[in-house]
């Protein structure tokens, strides 16, 4: 809820929801080189689908089709 009042106030970063981190786990316990890490992404993504759907809503109300 504090996400969706501070968007409603205008004082969201709205940059900080577009952002992902990655991070490296290594495969085997002494892991040296890259090919021996598994990548993973972790994005921001579900704030962002709940901002979206939330704005879809009100977008169709005030926005015309034409």
């Amino acid at each position: 809820m504090a996400l969706f009042e501070e968007f409603h106030r205008g004082t969201l970063n709205v940059h900080s929801l577009n952002f992902g981190t990655i991070i490296l786990f290594p495969k085997s316990g002494e892991a040296k080189q890259i090919q021996q890490y598994r990548l993973i992404y972790l994005s921001n993504g579900v704030t962002t689908k709940v901002a979206t759907n939330r704005i879809t809503l009100v977008a169709q109300k005030i926005i015309s089709r034409s």
